[in-house]
């Protein structure tokens, strides 16, 4: 009996390993891979050169780069550099809900749309502000047959340093837009996390 315990034990121990290092694998693979999509401008910068402009507005008009991008940039002291137009909260939450959305674990690709439902105020003891977005895919990804899903970035602070960081909560439960008020989805997303 003790030898099957251990045997079951050990199992759903290698179990949770393995479920760790993919978990980490892939978290690493999606950083490093839009990591190095705006080294180019980090290293000019780190060279005291001017980076190309046109490259970095495409980089920040790309959601999937335009977080990490904006971050690069004021932790360098370089935050005039970010094009204005693309550094609004609501930008800045979309971006931090697709990069999270790109992961493995989630869904694992890139989003066919995205739109911002609501900004919705927390008073709560987390604070700030939380911004509620619709998002799909299209056929064949496995997400597509549930339309437009519900997804939430945030709390966010009312002031720019408050997204030096990525949101502290990002979420979805890949559930259709459609079945809950925005309020009933946030509510729902914030108890998941």
């Amino acid at each position: 009996m003790a030898t099957a315990v251990l045997v079951v034990g050990g199992a759903i121990a290698l179990l949770i390993v393995w479920m760790i290092v993919r978990a980490v694998r892939l978290t690493l693979a999606v950083t490093s891979g839009l990591q190095g999509r705006i080294e180019p401008v980090l290293t000019a910068l780190r060279e005291s050169r001017t980076p190309v402009p046109d490259e970095v507005h495409r980089l920040a008009a790309d959601a999937t780069t335009r977080s990490l991008l904006y971050r690069a940039l004021r932790s360098l002291g370089h935050a005039n550099l970010f094009p204005a137009e693309h550094a609004s909260p609501e930008a800045l939450a979309e971006s931090d809900l697709v990069v999270w959305l790109l992961h493995g674990n989630e869904l694992g690709a890139a989003l066919d749309a995205i739109e911002l439902v609501k900004a919705i105020d927390d008073d709560g003891p987390a604070g700030g502000r939380y911004y509620l977005f619709r998002f799909r895919t299209i056929p064949p990804h496995w997400a597509a047959g549930s339309g437009w899903m519900a997804g939430m970035a945030g709390p966010y602070e009312g002031r720019e340093e408050g997204f030096d960081q990525p949101a502290r909560r990002v979420f979805s439960r890949f559930e259709p837009f459609d079945t809950r008020s925005p309020e009933e989805h946030l509510a729902a997303l914030q108890r998941a996390t």
